[in-house]
């Protein structure tokens, strides 16, 4: 089930076994027998964690809305704001936005001889 994504085209579904598509339900029926194997007890998981985490990551990442919108959601659904707009996932977008901001470019370099100029 986990191969890299790039020896497939960017239109291949994003879960497949043999490079066929995987439905909801053997997916999530993996994924809990994974995490029962792995000693982590009962969880349930549903293709709804996948479209609210999926909704939530691209909010955090400062994706546009009508780009969320239009990745697998209903015409004119509106349900993915629901999942952008929860408190945890504005925090993060503002951690994340902040850790951009503080990256600054280089400043430039001064010419030998010269001083830089000072404020």
């Amino acid at each position: 089930m986990c191969e890299h994504r790039s020896s497939f085209p960017p239109s291949a579904p994003l879960f497949s076994l043999d490079g066929k598509p995987l439905s909801t339900f053997a997916l999530t029926a993996d994924l809990q027998r994974r995490h029962r194997a792995a000693g982590l007890g009962e969880v349930h998981y549903t293709g709804k964690c996948f479209r609210k985490g999926g909704a939530a990551t691209l909010a955090v990442q400062g994706i546009a809305g009508a780009d969320i919108a239009s990745l697998g959601w209903a015409p004119g659904s509106q349900m993915w704001r629901t999942y952008a707009s929860d408190p945890s996932v504005q925090q993060h977008r503002a951690v994340a936005l902040n850790a951009r901001m503080q990256i600054a470019p280089p400043l430039p370099p001064v010419a030998a001889g010269r001083t830089p100029n000072r404020p």
